[in-house]
């Protein structure tokens, strides 16, 4: 492909599954372009930048023609996945942010199943057949967290605790980025526990402790987390040293803390589909579709609600 200065978009989403690259990367990215040129190129999607991010910089910076590596995917999620594949065969990735790509991963691929599912259905009309019920297992969440799973070394439950994990910095970067991405780089570190419970307060107290945990870690130096945070941290909120391959114990949570941290992003997207549409202009294929889905979704929750019930006799 030929080589010249792209003007290329970045997708902070997608940038964040990027970790930068450390000393040692960064060295043999510099000796690789010194000695190629641009030739390595960088991989995008569309117009979109996926993983060479510094890459790109460094020859914009430097004034070197590159080419571009176009990679064929049909979706965001897709996209998400495939970063994720990606930035997991590097060796130089801590072990929280490894964690939270396994996640991310888990998550994403989740979702592409689902879509293809709802495609599959669509074009078989409805009716059940060996081909749809090898589809619907081979998408289910169980597969494809076994699947991750042995690629990764991992046990199903373990991808479970991941994706957790992922969904509950997510959602503390709502209100924290800086306190994720310093968790995430190794600057420092927090339990799981410390994690779910953050990501569980309201988005104001939150972000009072987000802000006073960061204040203690500065206080206390640059470096990984030391000194007051350590000391602040009971047993339980201090960070195992454990192999990621570790089989954890079994939560009964685990599916219900999921569950709560994923609903937010459903309301957020709602709410954000009602605002922008204009309802008048949608197609009856599509109005009906959705309402279709909200329908089930409300009949789900109602389902939901009534099994939570502590009292036989409370009133959902």
């Amino acid at each position: 492909m030929e080589q010249q200065l792209y003007q290329l978009e970045t997708d902070p989403g997608l940038k964040r599954l990027v970790a930068p690259l450390d000393l040692v990367e960064f060295s043999g990215m510099e000796e690789e372009i010194r000695r190629h040129g641009g030739e390595k190129g960088v991989k995008v999607w569309g117009r979109t930048i996926l993983v060479d991010h510094e890459y790109y910089e460094y020859c914009h910076k430097k004034n070197i023609p590159f080419c571009l590596v176009s990679i064929s995917l049909d979706s965001y999620q897709e996209a998400v996945a495939w970063v994720c594949k990606n930035q997991l065969h590097r060796k130089s990735l801590t072990e929280e942010m490894r964690k939270y790509l396994i996640g991310k991963r888990s998550l994403a691929e989740r979702t592409i199943g689902v879509v293809q599912m709802q495609k599959l259905e669509d074009d078989a009309g409805g009716q059940e057949c060996p081909v749809m019920k090898l589809a619907k297992h081979n998408v289910s969440r169980t597969h494809v967290r076994e699947r991750i799973g042995a690629e990764y070394s991992l046990a199903y439950m373990t991808v479970r605790k991941y994706e957790s994990y992922t969904l509950a910095l997510e959602m503390m970067r709502t209100f924290s980025p800086e306190l994720v991405d310093g968790h995430l780089t190794g600057r420092l570190r927090l339990s799981f526990e410390k994690i779910y419970r953050l990501a569980s307060l309201p988005s104001d107290i939150a972000g009072i402790e987000c802000r006073r945990l960061l204040t203690e870690h500065r206080e206390a130096g640059e470096g990984p987390a030391k000194g007051r945070i350590g000391e602040k941290e009971d047993c339980s909120g201090t960070v195992p040293a454990v192999s990621i391959k570790d089989m954890p114990v079994y939560d009964p949570d685990a599916e219900i803390v999921t569950l709560s941290l994923t609903i937010p992003s459903w309301i957020s997207s709602i709410i954000r589909v009602r605002g922008a549409s204009n309802m008048e202009e949608i197609s009856p294929d599509a109005r009906d579709r959705l309402k279709k889905e909200l329908i089930g979704l409300k009949s789900t929750v109602d389902k939901m609600l009534y099994a939570l019930r502590g009292d036989p006799y409370e009133r959902v």
